[in-house]
């Protein structure tokens, strides 16, 4: 009876010690291990109930040795225990695992949703981590940067190589924060402006673990800051522009009026005097300063009106325009006897066609007019090839220009000399016409007597000009 009693309780204990190894399967990773232990287990229990059955209904003899039966019973006993002992420390070991998981899945999805390039450069030089934007902001994955630790100073622009080396290089200190603007070309050759910082890790035992860096595309906000410092500039221009056409205007304007002032005077003291031909010479003088003013307030308005372009914009073959401004000044061109000619090569450009016509009709007139004793004056209109950009020039052999005066010539009311006629307006107005048009123009000269070449570009393509 006795050992009838231990072959019972070892196989319930058997049978529960192999109902736990079960359940470790379902609650840990080693669930195959477990599987294998809860198998044996009940192979054990199925052995014992067998030999517990036969002792019950057979009387097998000679009956199982009670000592051994005992040891059976510990054993299972102490099996019981284990398994009881070590669940709940599966259970706490899965739970925790289940949280650092839900931690580093937060922190992964942070990381790898981030809108910036972020990445980690361990001690050794490569990288512990990079974040799945370095595609969008580069073009080149992650898998291609860890491959290459180098590939983010090749696709640096070459002007900026040498100040990433030298910030990559430099020793952090701790907590300290490093910023570098630089600019990248991107797998599709496009150039982008890249904001950097990087800071220190350190790990919880406070060692170095290397640096961490964020990454992010700023070349929208460096063109809307070039965009608007070229604004700047143009408005800071254009502000002087204006002070010194006040001051000039004004200059220019009281002469005229002075001098009716004073014919006025005049005028009258021949009027008491009765001097009818004095009288008649006052007038006309009154009127040659009345008239000098429309003329200036005229120009004036002109140049005010210059500043945008009225005219649908079209291509205009430079050479037919130039024959039909020479058609128009021929008058002066014979009377000084200059000789005008025209290269073959000039170009298609985009424009305003009657303002591109008053550009150069302005500056042939000018040429003319500065010729000064040239015994065989000559205008040549052509263009050259400088880089992509196309130069369209008018070039005489005339007085020539110092070169301090070179800028000077374009302003307002500006004549380098006062003795031959003129507003001093018309290179002003060819300036306001190419500004316009986006173009710019400059004279080359090597000062008095190797006369001038005054240089001009404009674009050659179909595009809208915005206006000034």
């Amino acid at each position: 009876m006795g050992v009838t009693l231990v072959l019972a309780t070892s196989v319930v204990l058997q049978l529960v010690a192999a109902i736990l190894a079960l359940r470790l399967t379902l609650i840990t990773h080693a669930g195959r291990a477990w599987m294998l232990i809860s198998a044996a287990v009940f192979l054990m229990v199925i052995r014992r109930s067998v030999t517990l059955l036969r002792l019950i209904f057979e009387h097998s003899d000679p009956a199982p040795d009670l000592v051994a039966e005992l040891v059976a019973l510990g054993s299972s006993v102490l099996m019981v225990v284990g398994i009881a002992w070590i669940a709940p420390l599966f259970l706490s070991m899965n739970q925790h695992r289940k949280k650092v998981e839900e931690s580093e899945e937060r922190y992964r999805t942070v990381a790898d949703y981030t809108y910036d390039w972020e990445y980690w450069i361990g001690t050794d030089g490569n990288y512990l981590y990079i974040s799945p934007a370095c595609q969008r902001i580069t073009g080149y994955t992650v898998e291609e940067f860890q491959a290459d630790p180098d590939l983010i100073h090749a696709i640096t622009h070459t002007e900026d190589r040498e100040s990433l080396a030298r910030h990559t290089s430099q020793e952090i200190e701790h907590e300290e924060v490093l910023s570098l603007t630089y600019r990248i070309f991107t797998r599709e050759g496009q150039l982008r402006w890249i904001e950097h910082k990087c800071q220190p890790v350190y790990g919880k035992d406070g060692c170095y673990s290397g640096r961490r860096a964020n990454n992010r595309d700023v070349t929208d906000r460096k063109l809307v800051e070039e965009e608007r410092d070229r604004l700047i500039a143009k408005l800071e221009a254009q502000n002087t522009e204006l002070e010194r056409f006040t001051y000039t205007v004004s200059h220019d304007l009281k002469s005229p009026l002075v001098s009716i002032q004073g014919f006025v005077g005049i005028l009258q003291q021949d009027l008491e005097r009765g001097e009818p031909e004095r009288v008649k010479d006052d007038l006309a003088r009154i009127s040659n300063a009345t008239g000098k003013m429309d003329h200036l307030l005229r120009k004036l308005l002109e140049l005010a009106r210059v500043g945008r372009l009225v005219n649908p914009s079209e291509n205009v073959p430079l050479e037919a325009l130039a024959r039909e401004t020479i058609e128009l000044i021929a008058g002066q061109a014979e009377k000084y006897g200059v000789q005008i000619e025209i290269s073959a090569d000039l170009p298609v450009v985009f424009g305003d066609r009657l303002r591109l016509r008053e550009v150069m009709q302005n500056l042939l007139e000018n040429a003319i007019k500065y010729m000064g004793d040239q015994p065989q004056p000559r205008i040549e209109i052509g263009s050259r090839r400088e880089g992509n950009e196309t130069i369209c020039y008018v070039r005489d052999n005339g007085i020539g220009i110092e070169p301090c005066y070179h800028e000077k010539v374009f302003g307002v009311f500006e004549r380098l000399d006062s003795t031959r006629e003129g507003s001093g307006l018309g290179l002003a107005l060819v300036k306001r016409i190419l500004d316009a048009h986006g173009g710019r123009i400059w004279v080359e000269s090597d000062g008095s007597g190797h006369g001038s070449t005054f240089c001009f570009s404009i674009s050659t393509k179909d595009a809208d000009i915005s206006s000034s």
